[in-house]
């Protein structure tokens, strides 16, 4: 029974190992994904001031 038990245990360890593996994963892919959000955030506040800038130049 302790060699039962034992080999459980691994095996339970084995887990918890495969799932924190996945989740610091996961979590760099979304560091990643946030990283890429940012930078368009900025591209895209970038290109709004320079329009605004276009338009500004109009009279209505």
């Amino acid at each position: 029974q302790v060699t039962i038990a034992t080999s459980e245990q691994k095996r339970g360890g084995d887990l918890v190992v495969k799932s924190a593996e996945n989740i610091n994963g996961i979590a760099r892919e979304n560091l990643i994904a946030v990283d890429e959000t940012a930078r368009s955030s900025e591209e895209l506040v970038s290109a709004a001031k320079a329009l605004m800038a276009e338009v500004e130049n109009f009279k209505v």
